[in-house]
């Protein structure tokens, strides 16, 4: 079992559009279409379930064990889905402009 997943691999492809982004929002001024409040409320609740679901995975993998309950009992990858669905869309929300398109990126 591969600790590390498919980050490397989805890091590889949306890594050089947040960048090109950040620099196309800088340099047009694109953060106009900003909601910051609803941003962060993703934010805030996907840190916290990510958080929750990393320290389960964290401590069954010390173990050598196949975690299959709590989170990991209702969705396959509940730490990729928390960052694909909440995460990476409030980041997106509280930065505003060409980040916007970055959750279908990833």
């Amino acid at each position: 079992m591969k600790f590390w997943g498919i980050v490397p691999k989805v890091a590889v492809l949306s890594a050089p559009y947040a960048a090109a982004a950040f620099y196309l929002n800088g340099r047009f001024n694109a953060t106009s279409i900003q909601l910051v409040k609803p941003g962060i409320f993703l934010m805030a609740i996907g840190v916290v379930l990510w958080l929750l679901c990393y320290l389960e995975v964290s401590r069954a993998h010390a173990r050598g064990e196949l975690l299959t309950t709590g989170c990991y009992s209702m969705v396959r990858h509940p730490i990729y889905s928390i960052w694909g669905f909440l995460i990476l869309p409030g980041f997106s929300l509280v930065v505003g402009g060409f980040m916007l398109a970055l959750p279908i990126v990833y």
